[in-house]
């Protein structure tokens, strides 16, 4: 759990993680920006990024798009999902 997008990736960097969520309305860098920067690394290139967001207007799913993100899922989140995703990752 990192907050905001400075943290984020500070955390990844740390962890290599092969799943990262993240909000697009973040202080300091928001989700697009940390997405983009989360791909420039080593890391971020073969990781899973998943937009969760309030705004499900087609400029947002589009950014998420533009940014490299894998997912854009609006909140709240199924933990259905959630699960579906993780298991996708897993493999």
């Amino acid at each position: 759990d990192a907050y905001p997008g400075i943290e984020a990736l500070s955390a990844g960097d740390l962890l290599s993680p092969r799943l990262v969520v993240l909000d697009i309305s973040m202080p300091g860098l928001d989700g697009h920006d940390t997405a983009r920067q989360m791909r420039a690394r080593a890391w971020g290139q073969h990781a899973c990024i998943a937009a969760l967001t309030a705004h499900g207007d087609d400029d947002t799913r589009a950014g998420t798009v533009e940014a490299g993100m894998n997912f854009c899922f609006l909140k709240p989140i199924s933990a259905d999902t959630l699960l579906a995703v993780l298991a996708g990752v897993r493999q």
